[in-house]
C-alpha cells in the first residue's frame, strides 16, 4: 500500500530512534497493518503497542462489527471503558488510539479480509486474533498466494499462543563483539504445515491442547458440559493418532483445563501476548533483529514463554 508516511517526530519517537535507529523507524512509519478478528483485550494491548511505536496507518476489521460493546468488554480491555458500552467497538479503539499516537492513520474496514473475497494484499502485515484452525488455514492459504505476513494470536485465559508466518523474511543482525551487521533470512513453513507436523513428547503440551481446540472451534462454541468436554478428548485423541502419536502426550484434565480458561481473558496475559505479537510485527517491517520461529506459546501459571520451530 502506498501512502504518505507518517512524519518522523524525534520528539515523539526518540527512544525508538535510540534503539533501532532512523532507517528503520522511517520503514516503520511507513508501513501498513491490519489487525482482524476480535477486538478483545489482546488486539488492544498489541494496536496500543503498534500506534505507539510509530507505524503509518493501523486498519481495524472487527468480525463482531454489528454488535455494539458490553460489559463483557471492559474484562480486560485497555481501550475501552464503561462509557463505551452500547457504541461502536472499531470507534471506541480508534478514538483511544488516535489520543496515543496522532501522526498515526486509523481506519475502520468494509470489506473484510476474513470474507473469501476479501482484499489482503494492500497490508504490510495481518495479524489475526481469535480465529478457528478452519479460518486460520483459510486466510493463511490467501496471505500466502499474495505474499503478505501473516500473525495469529489468542489469548485463552491464563495461557496464549501466536504463531507467524513471515514467508522467506530477510533481516539485520548485528555480530557478537563486531560493529558489523550481517544480512539472514529466515523462510517460515505456513500454518497448515505447522498443524499437520510430528508432535512427540518434546512438544510442548500447550500446542498440542490449542491445536485440539481450535479444530474442536471449527464446528462447536467452546465446550462447556460433560459431553462437549469429551468431544474435545476425542478431538485431540484423533488429531494425535493421525500424526502417530501417543493419545497420553497431552492429558485430558489439562486439555479440559485449557478449554476453561478460553472462555476468559485475563489482563497480564494479554499485554504479554499482545507485546509479543507488536515486538514480532515490527522485527517484519523494520527489518531489524531475529524473528521468534515459528510458534510462541505462554503458561501464565508457571511463568513459562516458549518458543518452538515447528513444521521445519
Amino acid at each position: 500500500m502506498t501512502t504518505q508516511e507518517a512524519p518522523l517526530d524525534p520528539r515523539l519517537y526518540d527512544r525508538q530512534l535510540r534503539v533501532w535507529g532512523v532507517a528503520a523507524q522511517k520503514k516503520l512509519s511507513a508501513s501498513h497493518v491490519l489487525v482482524c478478528g476480535s477486538l478483545n483485550g489482546l488486539a488492544a494491548e498489541l494496536t496500543k503497542d503498534l500506534v505507539l511505536a510509530g507505524i503509518a496507518a493501523l486498519y481495524l476489521d472487527d468480525r463482531q462489527a454489528d454488535v455494539p460493546v458490553s460489559a463483557a468488554d471492559l474484562t480486560a480491555n485497555c481501550l475501552i471503558g464503561p462509557s463505551k458500552i452500547g457504541t461502536n467497538r472499531v470507534q471506541a479503539f480508534m478514538e483511544r488510539l488516535k489520543a496515543m499516537n496522532p501522526l498515526v492513520n486509523l481506519h475502520a474496514v468494509q470489506d473484510s479480509v476474513l470474507h473469501m473475497n476479501g482484499n489482503v494484499k494492500p497490508y504490510d502485515i495481518i495479524i489475526a486474533i481469535g480465529l478457528n484452525h478452519e479460518h486460520i488455514q483459510q486466510l493463511n492459504a490467501r496471505t500466502r498466494a499474495a505474499q503478505v505476513p501473516l500473525i495469529v494470536a489468542q489469548v485463552l485465559g491464563r495461557y496464549g499462543y501466536a504463531f507467524s508466518d513471515l514467508l522467506a523474511h530477510q533481516y539485520k543482525r548485528k555480530l557478537p563483539d563486531k560493529d558489523i551487521e550481517e544480512q539472514r533470512e529466515i523462510v517460515f513453513p505456513s500454518y497448515e504445515q505447522v498443524s499437520q507436523c510430528k508432535v512427540d513428547r518434546h512438544t510442548h503440551k500447550l500446542f498440542i491442547a490449542t491445536q485440539a481446540l481450535l479444530h474442536y472451534l471449527d464446528a462447536h462454541p467452546l465446550p462447556r458440559s460433560d459431553e462437549e468436554m469429551q468431544a474435545l478428548v476425542e478431538t485431540k485423541n484423533s488429531l494425535l493418532t493421525s500424526r502417530g502419536a501417543d493419545t497420553a502426550l497431552v492429558s485430558d484434565s489439562y486439555l479440559k483445563n485449557v478449554a476453561v480458561n478460553a472462555r476468559a481473558e485475563l489482563s497480564p496475559v494479554c499485554a504479554v501476548i499482545g507485546g509479543v505479537v507488536a515486538q514480532e510485527a515490527i522485527k517484519l517491517l523494520t527489518r531489524v533483529d531475529e524473528p521468534l520461529r515459528n510458534t510462541f506459546l505462554y503458561d501464565s501459571t508457571t511463568g513459562e514463554g516458549v518458543v518452538e520451530a515447528l513444521g521445519v
